[in-house]
């Protein structure tokens, strides 16, 4: 999830669904996730501005 804020910075979360259950993706999951390109795994720069964090848990 990407929370967009009014000084173009934003925030993103992430978590992965397992069984019909989430599970929270911690910052360095969400670093890995947003710069690795997906076609040849290669690290790519992060994007200016973005801070990625650690996910909640997600209660029912």
């Amino acid at each position: 999830m990407r929370t967009n804020h009014a000084d173009d910075t934003s925030r993103v979360l992430g978590w992965r669904l397992s069984d019909c259950t989430t599970h929270p993706l911690n910052r360095a999951e969400i670093f890995s996730a947003y710069c690795t390109d997906a076609a040849t795994g290669e690290p790519i720069p992060p994007e200016p501005g973005t801070e990625y964090a650690d996910a909640p848990p997600v209660l029912a």
